[in-house]
């Protein structure tokens, strides 16, 4: 549905309360929320800064994510709840399944990031846990045709 459609069909039900999940990532309806598709609309989950869009009302935080003195880099004024993402099991919650490293004596890391998303750090950064002696190895997954070769995007990481 084109962004037209969606804002005539939000109106239409009267949403009160419009929530974005996706923030800046390519299926982002953000014009939606510029257009003013509801009276109150908020952000949560989908991207941790700010979205810059004076029509966002609102941000679901908590203290970790957005410490007090935060809000001077938010358009959005911040709704700090007391834990919004962090997980912590049962106490009585046994491991199920040993680690892997455990068995087979590496770490193997996956990134699921588009690439070109990455700052121009990030590479390197990620480049220096895999290491010869570990036999430790990062493994790239992306959708991208132009990233099936990362070393190609990102030579400083051989």
């Amino acid at each position: 549905m084109d962004n037209d459609a969606l804002l005539s069909f939000i109106r239409s039900l009267e949403i009160d309360i419009l929530v974005d999940l996706s923030g800046h990532t390519e299926a982002s309806k953000l014009e939606v929320f510029a257009a003013r598709a509801a009276p109150v609309q908020v952000t949560w989950w989908g991207f941790v800064h700010t979205l810059g869009i004076d029509e966002i009302d609102y941000r679901l935080t908590d203290f970790e994510t957005c410490p007090p003195g935060a809000e001077a880099h938010y358009t959005e004024a911040l709704c700090r709840m007391a834990c919004l993402t962090a997980y912590a099991p049962p106490v009585n919650c046994e491991d199920q399944y040993p680690s892997p490293w455990q068995g087979n004596g590496y770490v193997t890391m996956i990134s699921l990031n588009h690439t070109g998303q990455a700052e121009s750090g990030r590479p390197r950064l990620l480049a220096r846990y895999p290491d010869a002696e570990s036999n430790s190895g990062l493994i790239v997954v992306s959708s991208e045709a132009t990233e099936a070769d990362p070393k190609r995007l990102h030579p400083e990481v051989g």
